[in-house]
């Protein structure tokens, strides 16, 4: 198997469904001169960072997840310790481009916040 290349379901196997952007970069920018064995390790050695990153995260800030409204206006994301994970604002006057409306903004904040509970 070591000889084989990396399957999807592999690296399915590996990360599960969050792949870390650092595996990312590697499967793209490895050297051609790596053997398959080693980007293996690689990988594995990855996977156990991000598994402890998460943990330590969810550690921190554990559930439940509050929505608050600001009058700013916008939403932010709050952890039951009180810490505000995410902001994130609608239309602000004076600024250029195109910009979030106000239910744009509310559903980035719930689909964090559902994010964060699915993967307790």
């Amino acid at each position: 198997m070591s000889d084989e290349p990396l399957t999807q379901k592999e690296i399915q196997e590996i990360f599960g469904d969050e792949i870390p952007i650092e595996a990312v970069e590697l499967l793209f920018s490895a050297p051609r001169d790596m053997k398959v064995a080693e980007l293996r390790e690689k990988m594995n050695e990855i996977a156990v960072r991000h598994k402890q990153q998460l943990m330590s995260f969810r550690e921190r800030y554990q559930p439940p997840y509050t929505i608050e409204r600001l009058p700013a206006p916008g939403y932010r994301l709050v952890a039951s310790n009180g810490v505000a994970l995410i902001y994130v604002y609608p239309e602000r006057k004076g600024l250029p481009g195109k910009q979030l409306t106000d239910a744009e903004a509310y559903a980035i904040v719930k689909a964090f916040k559902e994010f964060l509970e699915s993967s307790q």
